[in-house]
Order: structure tokens, then C-alpha cells, then sequence
């Protein structure tokens, strides 16, 4: 039998039950070459198309133009031959994509499980502040939990069926408790990030979560701030120095907790009455926030004598945590209640009961104090920090006097017990 370009035939070899296809390509000179590959097909039909398509790759091949060319065909030939097949798997297909993207850019095309994309994406989040980081963390560690072996897969593998699993696994309390419907709307947000920048690097096509309908939050009880007898209460009813100057600060300066715990001296001007410090939650923005000290927390700052102002400010408390059982918010509340200090107002959602009344409330309650003197809503958020950074900028020019007026307008503390 002869064989002509263009002309691709099935044959049979003896003790095989495949076609093969039979075909010429191209050489120098005006020569050609017989090729005789199997076709993976036992149907006659079946085996004629997979050799003509095995045959045009191969033409196409030879008859490209430069080294790069002829190597990128070469791996569409291969890729046709699985196709043809079919043998072409969707794992087999990127492993192709890979070797193309190699050869046209001398780059290799990243590819990851969906595990491997959300350790690199948490990896890429550590100039965040702590706090979030953590959110971010356990946001993933839930998903990761809830796929199981599936957290193995390509990260194509995770469908927006699987994110409608994850939400109602959360709601029903596989993370090791049930979630509330805002617990859960904040999870999905920081998955959701992390798919849009796996779409954005073109590792997949969509986002799993956009579209997946969340549950409803649930109303949440308002925060509610304590009154100045009150503060008085909780920095008396402190076991030690270190935590009335723990409580002093908060209530005076509206520092998160996470701010005051892991405050340094060296941001502290004690000279110019004034702490400059940058908070975790606006870390990434650079927002510094300067604020002046009120003559309450200056008294109590100055307790500590001047050569051992260095290093930690709150030493012991700064080697805790925040959260769990023997965390800062726990040891809080036992102080709340040794002072006789109202929790306030609670709600109970998903299994957990909400109080008005928290660490928190010390930021609420520094920022009363300062609605209380009449200060205006200007002065009061670049005192607090509570502005995005475009709003910060619009006020970044404050005259520092008028600052330190609006925080010595706050009342002192009571001379007496209360």
C-alpha cells in the first residue's frame, strides 16, 4: 500500500485491537516520512478522524516556521494524539498549556491545588495587620477542613455547589461551632478575595463565591460605651499596675486592644505629652495617628520611673492573647463583674451570647468623651482614626494645639473611690 500526504489510513497490526494511523509528513528535500502511531480506537470511523487530525498536527509541525514554532506544535501534535485517543484529561491538558507557556516565554505557567493557592495567597497577606491575618487564617483553615481530600485538587476543582456545602457546613456548625449569618458573610468575603486573585493570575476562569446567596445577618446588639464612673470602677477594681495602666490607656486614647496590648515606649513622647502610633487595622495605609495625652493617662504613665521606660509598655500583658478561654477579653469581662460593672444589653445568635458591653466599649467611650466636650466630627475621627485613608487625607492637616485642647477638655477621673 502507498501512502500520499494528506491521505492519512487506518491499518491493523497483528495481536493488537487498535487501529493505527498511517501517514506521511514532510522532509528536507522534498522527501517524506511514514508514520505509523496507534489511534487508541477500536471503531474503524472513529480511528479514520484521529488520524487525520493526528496527521494535520504533524504536517503543521514540519512545516513550521523556526525552533519555537516547531516545539509548540510539537506539543499540540501530542495533545491531539491524547485527544484522539482519549486519553486528554484535564490534568494532562494544563501540563501541555504548561509546556506551551515555557517554550513562548521561557516562564513556567504556575499551577496549584487548591490548598497550595490558599497557603501562596495567605503567604502574600503578611503585611496586613496581625489581627487580620488571624480572620484570614481561619477563614481558610475552615474551607481546607471542609473539603477534605478535595483540598488536593486542581484549584479548578472547586465549584460554586461546593461554596453553597461550605456556607450551610458552617451554619451547622462544622467548624466546631455554628456560625452566625455575619460570622459567615465576613468568612465568605476573605474566600471570595482569594479566588478573585486566583482569577485575576488566570488560574481560573470565575470566582467559586460570586453569586452564592449568603444567609441574612442577623440584627446584632449595639455597642454601648461606659460612663466615666464607671471607667473609674474598672481601673480601681485592676488586680495590678500594669492592668489599671491597660485600662487607662484604652478609655483614653480609643486604642483597639491589639494596639494598647503590644504598645512600645519608644511611641510614647512623654516630653511632649503625645503618642504617635500607626494601628494594626490601618497598617497597610500607613495611617499614623497622633494623639495627645489626656493629664489621666499621663499620671498614669508616669508611674513607671524614666530608665525603666524601654521595651514593652505593658510587658506581661503584651506575651497574651486576645481571644479564648484565659485570653484579654475573657479576663475583661471577670473584671467588669469585680467591679460591678453592667455587660449591658445581649442577644444570643447562633448558639452565642452578644453583650453591648466589652473591651471595645473603651473605644465607644473615648469617643463619647470627646462628643460630650463638643468636639467637632473632624477632630473627633482623626483623633479615633475612624476614616478610610482618602477622608484621612482631608484632615491630616489639623493644627496639633487644637488636638491637644480637644483631649484636655475631657473631665479628670474622680479623686475618690466611687
Amino acid at each position: 500500500m502507498r501512502y500520499h500526504l494528506g491521505m492519512a489510513s487506518v491499518i491493523k497490526k497483528a495481536n493488537s485491537r487498535y487501529w493505527f494511523a498511517a501517514y506521511r509528513i514532510p522532509q528536507a528535500e522534498g522527501l517524506s516520512k511514514l508514520v505509523l502511531k496507534s489511534t487508541g480506537q477500536i471503531n474503524k470511523t472513529k480511528a479514520k478522524q484521529a488520524a487525520t487530525d493526528m496527521e494535520r498536527a504533524a504536517q503543521a509541525e514540519a512545516s513550521a516556521e523556526g525552533e519555537q514554532s516547531q516545539r509548540i506544535l510539537g506539543v499540540l501534535s501530542r495533545a491531539t494524539e491524547h485527544a484522539s485517543r482519549g486519553k486528554l484529561t484535564a490534568s494532562r491538558g494544563r501540563e501541555f498549556m504548561r509546556e506551551i507557556v515555557t517554550i513562548a516565554t521561557g516562564e513556567d505557567l504556575k499551577d496549584f491545588t487548591i490548598e497550595e493557592w490558599a497557603n501562596a495567597w495567605l503567604d502574600k497577606q503578611r503585611h496586613l495587620a496581625d489581627a487580620t491575618q488571624a480572620a484570614y487564617r481561619t477563614a481558610v483553615s475552615n474551607l481546607m477542613s471542609f473539603l477534605g481530600v478535595k483540598r488536593h485538587h486542581h484549584i479548578e476543582a472547586i465549584t460554586s455547589a461546593d461554596i453553597v456545602e461550605f456556607v450551610q457546613w458552617l451554619r451547622d456548625g462544622g467548624s466546631g461551632r455554628k456560625a452566625s449569618g455575619k460570622t459567615i458573610e465576613s468568612k465568605m468575603k476573605y474566600i471570595s478575595a482569594m479566588f478573585n486573585d486566583a482569577k485575576t493570575m488566570s488560574l481560573r476562569d470565575s470566582n467559586p463565591v460570586a453569586g452564592v446567596k449568603l444567609p441574612a445577618a442577623e440584627s446584632v446588639v449595639n455597642r454601648q460605651p461606659f460612663e466615666m464612673a464607671e471607667v473609674n470602677q474598672l481601673i480601681l477594681a485592676a488586680k495590678d499596675s500594669e492592668w489599671r495602666r491597660f485600662i487607662t490607656l484604652a478609655a483614653f486614647t480609643g486604642f483597639r486592644m491589639g494596639d494598647c496590648m503590644q504598645m512600645e515606649w519608644s511611641v510614647i513622647d512623654m516630653d511632649k505629652r503625645i503618642i504617635v502610633i500607626t494601628p494594626q487595622k490601618t497598617k497597610r495605609e500607613g495611617i499614623e495617628v497622633p494623639l495627645p495625652m489626656h493629664p489621666a493617662l499621663y499620671a498614669s504613665l508616669s508611674e513607671t520611673p524614666p530608665k525603666e521606660r524601654k521595651g514593652m509598655l505593658l510587658p506581661t500583658i503584651s506575651k497574651m492573647t486576645s481571644a479564648g478561654s484565659r485570653g484579654m477579653s475573657t479576663m475583661f469581662v471577670k473584671l467588669m463583674n469585680d467591679a460591678g460593672v453592667s455587660r449591658g444589653k445581649s442577644q444570643t445568635t447562633a448558639g452565642r451570647t452578644l453583650h453591648a458591653r466589652s473591651f471595645h466599649s473603651l473605644r465607644h467611650t473615648f469617643t463619647k468623651f470627646l462628643v460630650d466636650a463638643g468636639i467637632p466630627p473632624e477632630i473627633r475621627m482623626k483623633l479615633t482614626g475612624h476614616t478610610k485613608y482618602s477622608t484621612h487625607e482631608i484632615y491630616s492637616h489639623i493644627d496639633p494645639t487644637i488636638m491637644m485642647k480637644a483631649v484636655k477638655s475631657i473631665p479628670p477621673l474622680p479623686d475618690h473611690k466611687s
